[in-house]
């Protein structure tokens, strides 16, 4: 992947000097203010997890959930936990059926198809339940939204529970009971799908059980679901997490320990390493047509048989990868075939993909072309689609906007999904642009929490930095910066995949890391003051400590990162047709003279567009007439270019006097000044 401009935004760290004091570490209280924690008190309670418990008594719909589920367990009526394909449901079917075996209840669990039923409830599983005998439905993590399901279960004299975490619809299902904490009068309301299953355990045992033995019973499953869901990691949700994990190395539950024994990096269990360790094995499954799989895996009672659904698990994970890495190279090639990230938003579809990875393919895109990405994949009529946005950029909002070109639709601000008729596909793009284009779009941004100097990175500052886990969303690793260093050396790692990059700053030496970046891709100059955004992580090895800097981004010192954003913007716009470029963005022959002759004499064949505008900084010129010109460059066959984000690569093809006027860029760039001129 090439590193894509983004807009670094820096922390004003004005912790109140009193306070700053009572904490020993500099670099724990500015991150702590970063995140918005600035009195004594609100430090503490952060630090000590001093946070509210959420009434579980007073949950709507509490009581009726639990009168109707008591009767069901009394008259040992068949009951049946339907949950969804993801890990975050997963774990809360397995939670919620673990607890009702335990009452001797006659109870199975489903788990739908992400291919065949889609998600939540529909009427024909509604159908297959019938045909089980099954007299009351649970849901989990699902069926907020399922009025006609619910009812059509109703008058086929099936009752349903509804407990979920999803956004409330403006009418309830006829269920006989809804748990959902969107709908409470107060307290914490951003549980996962398990979360709000644990919270209904907690008060159906709270005369029999104490929340650390409940979390102690439960907790393997509530952090790897809360995780895996990304609700925010703050609050009730980063005390049950922290507990939680605390419990997860002593699990009983076989598949649960296989998993942690392949996935784990440390001998501290940790959020991070749950996310991309564990997380990604459970939702393949689903992804790849079988969450039952990871359902049996968690439920299984030998450490033979766990082993085996592992087997399965993390060969559907193996087969998700590739998926993932075939459609990102299609759609990247796409991309740069087509010019699509000049687009406020990248559209990209196909016959070929599959509807259960394109998620995770959109997310990648998304993050190396810092916009929203939106993937499709076409099943003859039927088109379904998988979004995924930057922060600031609420996608669902914007297609509650074109719901009548959509059969389906759901999702949150940062992800979303939608399904339309292949006749409408072409004009959905088109109306979701044209909501977008009139839009303030904001920027894929890096927060810096604090700035710091080499000899900051350290076990100590780790240890410091540790008080503020578990990580996750809401809760991200800091980042910290360290500004105006030198670049010495690059080095390939793991097979070209990944580099090692030698820096320097006040003689003092230091290495970083950068995955998913190759040499031939890290084009910045060692010419030039470089700042970097870096994580510290704790490396083990032979039984030692050390501390890793793992490099999350890098910039020219002297470049403000926001500036070339919205200079970028005004490029992109003026290519994509959403605006006319500004008369001072147009260039004049002595201007494409200019970056011809820098280019040249310096041998500037490989280089970030930064580089180049600081090389020529002198003139004053704009960036989006830099953009411009090495655009109408490589129309008129001037130069042959290869551009990845803001990398690159150029070999000149011709040094004869052009026209201009021959390539349409430049006369569209015209247009406007033209037309002003003849009023």
């Amino acid at each position: 992947m090439g590193i894509n401009l983004k807009v670094w935004v820096f922390s004003e760290n004005f912790v109140d000097e009193d306070v700053r004091k009572k904490n020993s570490s500099f670099l724990l209280s500015s991150v702590l203010e970063s995140r918005g924690l600035k009195s004594e008190e609100e430090i503490n309670d952060f630090l000590n997890f001093r946070y509210e418990i959420s009434d579980s008594s007073k949950f709507f719909g509490i009581s009726s959930l639990i009168n109707r589920l008591n009767i069901a367990i009394e008259k040992f009526e068949k009951i049946c936990v339907f949950g969804d394909y993801d890990c975050d449901g997963i774990t809360a079917t397995v939670m919620l059926y673990s607890y009702l075996l335990k009452k001797n209840s006659n109870v199975i669990y489903m788990l739908p198809s992400r291919y065949d039923e889609g998600y939540g409830l529909t009427k024909s599983i509604v159908d297959k339940m019938l045909q089980h005998g099954v007299n009351l439905i649970i849901t989990v993590d699902n069926g907020i939204s399922a009025y006609d399901e619910i009812e059509y279960a109703r008058n086929l004299g099936i009752d349903v529970i509804v407990t979920d975490h999803h956004k409330i619809p403006e009418k309830l299902p006829p269920a006989v009971s809804i748990v959902n904490p969107h709908l409470n009068e107060s307290g914490f309301k951003d549980f996962a799908g398990v979360g709000v299953v644990f919270k209904i355990i907690q008060e159906l045992e709270k005369d029999n059980s104490s929340l650390d033995g409940l979390i102690e019973e439960y907790g393997d499953l509530l952090s790897i679901g809360t995780i895996g869901d990304m609700v925010p990691l703050l609050e009730e949700n980063r005390m049950l997490v922290s507990k939680s994990l605390e419990y997860l190395a002593k699990t009983k539950r076989f598949g649960v320990k296989l998993l942690l024994e392949g996935s784990l990096f440390s001998p501290k269990m940790d959020g991070i390493e749950v996310s991309f360790g564990v997380v990604p094995k459970l939702n393949a499954c689903g992804r790849m047509g079988s969450a039952e799989i990871a359902a049996q895996l968690l439920l299984s009672t030998s450490i033979d048989e766990a082993r085996s659904l592992l087997q399965i698990a993390l060969k559907m994970n193996e087969e998700r990868k590739s998926m993932c890495k075939s459609i990102f190279e299609e759609v990247e090639k796409e991309i740069f075939k087509k010019n699509l990230d000049n687009d406020r938003v990248i559209f990209a579809w196909s016959k070929n993909w599959s509807h259960g990875v394109i998620g995770i393919a959109a997310a990648v895109i998304s993050a190396k072309f810092g916009k929203p990405c939106f993937l499709f994949s076409i099943q003859k009529d039927e088109v379904r689609g998988s979004a995924r946005s930057i922060e600031g950029f609420d996608i669902h909002d914007c297609l509650a906007q074109c719901k009548d070109l959509l059969t389906k639709y759901g999702g949150h601000p940062l992800a979303a999904g939608a399904n339309l008729k292949i006749e409408n596909l072409e004009k959905f793009r088109e109306k979701f642009l044209s909501i977008v284009n009139n839009l303030d779009m904001p920027f894929a941004k890096i927060k810096i929490d604090c700035v710091i100097n080499p000899e900051d990175v350290s076990l100590k500052s780790l240890d410091e930095i540790q008080k503020l886990a578990p990580f996750g969303s809401g809760n991200p690793e800091p980042i910290f910066g360290i500004l105006r260093i030198r670049l010495l050396k690059v080095t390939p790692i793991g097979g070209g995949k990944h580099i090692r990059i030698l820096f320097s700053k006040d003689d003092k030496k230091f290495n970083a890391t950068m995955f998913g970046v190759s040499s031939a891709e890290f084009l910045f100059s060692s010419n030039y003051d470089l700042d970097l955004a870096i994580r510290m992580k704790r490396n083990y090895f032979s039984g030692y400590e050390d501390v890793a800097v793992h490099l999350v981004d890098v910039k020219y010192s002297d470049v403000d990162t926001k500036e070339l954003a919205l200079e970028q913007r005004i490029f992109e716009d003026f290519m994509s047709g959403v605006n006319e470029i500004p008369d001072n963005s147009i260039p004049k022959r002595e201007d494409f003279v200019a970056i011809f002759k820098t280019i040249k004499e310096n041998s500037l064949f490989s280089f970030r567009i930064e580089e180049l505008y600081m090389m020529i900084r002198d003139s004053k010129m704009r960036l989006s007439k830099i953009y411009l010109i090495l655009e109408i460059f490589r129309e008129l066959e001037i130069f042959k270019i290869k551009k990845h984000c803001n990398n690159y690569k150029i070999s000149i093809q011709s040094t004869k006097k052009v026209n201009l006027n021959e390539s349409e860029i430049f006369k569209k760039s015209l247009r406007r000044k033209h037309e002003q001129n003849t009023r």
